[in-house]
C-alpha cells in the first residue's frame, strides 16, 4: 500500500512525483500495488521502457525469483537492485495477482484510490509513506501496519506496533 502519490503534501498534482517511480518498480517486481490518496481518485501510471528496451514497456510482468521465494523487498524495488533470475507472468510457478486494470494504451496501468482503513492496513504486507498528507491518520498506520517504509519522516512521533523504516 502506497500512501500519497502527489509530488508534495496536500495537492492533487502527481506529475513528476517520485512516488510514481517507486510504484512502477514495485509493479515490475511483481508486487500487488494499491494506493491511498484523497487528492487523486484515479491514476494512469505510465510504465517506462525497461532495460534493453528502447520503446514503451511491453506490458510483461517481471517478478523476481530469489532463493525459491516469489517477491522482493520494498528496499530492493526502491533501490532498483537486480535479481539473479527473473520469471514472467506467463510462468505458472509465479503468483502474480494484479490489483489494477490494464489500460488500452500500451504501457499504462490504471489504478484507483483505496480508502485507508484498519482492515486494509492489517492486510497489507507493507505500507510506503510517499506523501504525508494531513488527511492521513498516521496513528492508525502505527496501530495496524506490520511494516512501514516512511520516506517523509511522518512516523517520527507516532508509536508503532510494527516495524518502521525511516529513509
Amino acid at each position: 500500500l502506497v500512501l500519497g502519490v502527489t509530488f508534495k503534501r496536500d495537492v492533487s498534482d502527481y506529475r513528476n512525483s517520485p512516488v510514481l517511480t517507486i510504484m512502477e518498480r514495485l509493479l515490475r517486481a511483481g508486487a500487488d500495488v494499491l494506493y491511498s490518496d484523497p487528492y487523486v481518485p484515479k491514476l494512469d501510471l505510465p510504465l517506462a521502457g525497461g532495460e534493453g528496451n528502447n520503446g514503451p514497456w511491453n506490458g510483461e510482468f517481471i517478478a523476481p525469483r530469489v532463493a525459491g521465494q516469489h517477491g522482493a523487498s520494498v528496499g530492493d524495488a526502491v533501490n532498483g537492485s537486480a535479481w539473479p533470475e527473473v520469471a514472467t507472468a506467463s510462468d505458472t510457478s509465479v503468483d502474480v495477482v494484479a490489483n489494477f486494470a490494464w489500460n488500452r494504451e500500451p504501457g499504462v496501468v490504471q489504478l484507483q484510490h483505496t480508502a485507508l482503513t484498519p482492515e486494509l492496513l492489517q492486510e497489507c504486507d507493507c505500507v510506503v509513506i510517499g506523501v504525508d498528507h494531513k488527511a492521513f491518520d498516521f496513528a492508525q498506520v502505527g496501530e495496524y501496519a506490520q511494516l512501514v517504509v516512511d520516506t517523509r519522516n511522518a512516523m517520527r512521533h507516532v508509536p508503532a506496533k510494527g516495524v518502521v523504516w525511516g529513509l
